[in-house]
């Protein structure tokens, strides 16, 4: 059976996501909204993308979209969808509002104990019984968005958003989400055979999404901690089911073991002043990655100002993508480093590397960088706009 999905992403990353998804999975009807990519597939693909796919943060799938005027049409739209034949009494669940241009007499707060009182009210004719509401961790996730009135409701099939990949127990502060580091190395011209370095890495989060694309391991498996999806508790005979989960969880198994016995040594290289944060990033990686992979990535502490390609063999040139502090000066030796500083050091030291960097659209970045971008990808961290700029080091 077809259904209707919608993969969730940050702004600016949907023709990437259209390409991942369209990798994975056989589709139909694919096409790109904003922060998000919508198409048809069936249950097994979804589960595929669930433990395979990178860019999303989560894999919703449609159950209705229809024109909402006022409080009493969103309480009827949603009461007519079948909710038992997703999920019993048993699952607890958490209705999640947004979007923009709800009807006028709807209040995000309002609209969702709207939505949730029509799934309790259809329980209660359909059961005799309502499920419990549980807005901490919920068996299932409704998901209402509103855009000019047109209201979509959607069944979440993750769960837990799928950039918390489960290894990462420590990190600094404000660390990048994984899939949006995902989203980042795809935009780049990197070769998974040639050099990989991040100068200032912080808890890794570059170094370690890059050794397990490079390896061909799945986002959200690990055998050691096997995480569980939202459509795992569907009800057996959902529209979702009538496929083996096992065999998608064999596949990817597969893929670690063969993956854990080709370590790809000399690629990737993480340094950071923080001695701390190389800790976390090496603690990271043991949690992400199978041991000899883990093994086989290089750390280092030390400031910006004393790091050089002598590591890298010189006749291949490398990659560069670091998400630097912005807003802050770095420390060298005790001095303070400013972005002209690391531009010089990019200038003197790499010359025919490419280089990726994340900057805040509001941080001063490139006239104390002092270099020349030779192209931008406009983005969103978040809520923060952000670029990702690439200079080529000559």
């Amino acid at each position: 059976m077809l259904l209707p999905i919608h993969a969730i992403c940050s702004k600016g990353f949907e023709t990437i996501l259209a390409q991942e998804i369209e990798n994975l999975i056989s589709v139909k009807n694919i096409t790109k909204g904003k922060g998000s990519v919508f198409f048809y597939s069936n249950g097994a693909s979804v589960l595929k993308l669930n433990l395979w796919a990178r860019i999303p943060s989560r894999i919703l799938i449609q159950l209705g979209k229809t024109q909402v005027k006022n409080a009493k049409e969103l309480y009827n739209f949603t009461k007519k969808i079948s909710w038992e034949n997703w999920f019993d009494c048993s699952k607890s669940f958490k209705v999640d509002i947004n979007g923009w241009g709800m009807p006028k007499d709807v209040s995000l707060r309002f609209a969702s104990l709207k939505v949730k009182d029509a799934i309790c009210d259809r329980f209660r004719e359909k059961a005799g019984m309502r499920p419990n509401v549980e807005t901490g961790k919920p068996d299932m996730r409704i998901w209402v968005n509103f855009e000019n009135n047109l209201t979509t409701i959607s069944i979440d099939t993750s769960g837990e958003s799928l950039f918390k990949r489960g290894w990462r127990k420590n990190k600094i502060d404000a660390p990048i989400k994984e899939n949006l580091v995902a989203g980042l190395l795809a935009h780049t011209n990197w070769s998974p055979h040639n050099p990989l370095f991040d100068p200032m890495c912080g808890s890794g989060t570059f170094i370690i999404e890059a050794a397990s694309q490079s390896h061909g391991l799945p986002a959200n498996f690990n055998p050691v901690r096997k995480r569980k999806f939202a459509c795992d508790k569907f009800s057996k005979d959902s529209p979702f089911g009538g496929f083996d989960i096992k065999k998608l969880e064999a596949e990817a198994l597969k893929s670690w073991q063969k993956a854990s016995k080709k370590p790809r040594f000399d690629i990737f290289f993480g340094r950071d002043i923080d001695e701390n944060a190389i800790e976390i990033a090496k603690n990271n990686a043991r949690l992400a990655l199978p041991e000899s992979i883990s093994q086989s990535i290089s750390w280092e502490i030390g400031p910006i100002k004393d790091m050089s390609n002598s590591k890298f063999n010189i006749s291949e040139k490398g990659t560069i993508v670091t998400n630097p502090p912005f807003g802050e000066r770095l420390k060298i030796g005790g001095s303070p480093l400013l972005y002209e500083q690391f531009g010089e050091l990019l200038r003197t030291k790499f010359s025919g590397w490419d280089v990726w960097i994340l900057s805040n659209d509001k941080s001063n970045f490139y006239s104390e960088i002092k270099l020349k971008p030779s192209s931008k990808v406009k983005l969103f961290n978040g809520n923060l706009a952000c670029t990702w700029s690439q200079f080529k080091i000559f």
